[in-house]
């Protein structure tokens, strides 16, 4: 390793759930790789959670790691301070990134938003998987980014470890997409395999990906086609520079696929598909439970896998399928984007 050209970034992590924790361990576990391939190092300079502020007295991402599986709950850390507030401690943080994964909100993108904002006026560049904020204050994130000149990265909002956003902003440069279609939600796309492949009814397919974790405790979001048409928005708006909304899609959930006509039948399948076409100059977002047949490119789609299509001008079709549903999938998403981050940091907004 040279470590004369070795990029050093100090992380301000805001929100320590699942996928927060599973991060940690993959930059810990990926240190060795990220410094030999690409030249670059990460440290955590504060992790931030409801209540309070973890401030490291210097630890490194093993000693973090440790302490992770020592002690669960991160008040117990040494170095914690009890209501030292979220934009408090972005405000006064070190770190040249900030990583948002608080839940998502969609009513008004709060906490994210505010977090993202102050990030940005302390200098750092942002990472999120958050989707609340990219729904309700996209096009103000995006401008207080680039007069920051900051780097917004948030490939993971859009079916996390399966390359959306990404692939048509970096590999699908100088084409028109024309159209987007994907299976975009992997607990919908689990439930429909099942009642496809093996006949069970929806209410008993749900039930078994609860059990297994593939659902959550609550998934009315991904079960009425709400997360679905979230992803599709965020594609629209930062693909295909639409302006529009929630308000503005045409969502059918799967709730009462059993009343559909089709099931069993060898030649289709059923998918819920999220579609987001431009028709007479304008972005139409469109989600709901499909029959396809053999010949279309999602037909293989199967389980909690994702895929997605895109319809250019010059590069015709294209697909992408796979990605990981899981935690693991998750954060390599998050590591996606840093590296990214860091090959263009300089170069521009």
């Amino acid at each position: 390793m040279d470590t004369a050209h070795t990029k050093t970034y100090s992380l301000c992590l805001v929100g320590f759930g699942n996928v927060g924790r599973r991060l940690v361990e993959v930059l810990a576990g990926q240190a060795e790789l990220l410094a030999q391939r690409y030249s670059i190092q990460f440290s955590i300079s504060e992790i931030v959670e409801f209540g309070g502020t973890w401030v490291s007295p210097g630890w490194s991402m093993d000693e973090i790691v440790a302490q992770m599986h020592n002690k669960s709950q991160l008040q117990t850390w040494p170095g914690f301070r009890p209501g030292f507030e979220a934009e408090r401690a972005i405000g006064l943080s070190p770190a040249q990134i900030m990583i948002e994964l608080t839940p998502s909100n969609y009513k008004d993108g709060q906490p994210g938003f505010s977090h993202m904002q102050a990030a940005f006026r302390r200098g750092m560049h942002v990472v999120t998987a958050n989707k609340g904020p990219l729904v309700t204050h996209f096009a103000v994130l995006k401008r207080e980014a680039k007069r920051a000149r900051r780097q917004f990265k948030f490939g993971g909002a859009t079916a996390a470890a399966l390359p959306t956003t990404n692939i048509g902003y970096y590999d699908l440069a100088g084409s028109t997409i024309e159209a987007i279609e994907g299976v975009l939600n992997g607990t919908t796309n689990y439930i429909l395999t099942r009642i496809n492949e093996d006949g069970i009814s929806f209410e008993e397919a749900l039930t078994e990906a609860r059990d297994q974790g593939i659902a959550e405790t609550n998934p009315t979001q991904d079960i009425n086609g709400y997360d679905t048409a979230v992803k599709c928005l965020i594609l629209a708006r930062e693909l295909m520079g639409a302006d529009i909304s929630l308000e503005d899609a045409e969502i059918t959930g799967i709730e009462n696929v059993d009343h559909l006509p089709g099931f069993g039948q060898e030649s289709r399948v059923c998918r819920l598909i999220g579609r987001v076409e431009r028709i007479e100059g304008k972005v139409k977002i469109r989600v709901e439970p499909m029959f396809i047949r053999a010949d279309h490119p999602l037909y293989a789609v199967t389980g909690t896998a994702k895929g997605i299509v895109f319809h250019t001008d010059l590069f015709g079709q294209l697909l992408v399928t796979g990605g990981n549903s899981s935690l693991s999938g998750a954060a390599a998403s998050i590591l996606r984007d840093l590296i990214n981050l860091s090959r263009e940091e300089g170069k521009g907004v």
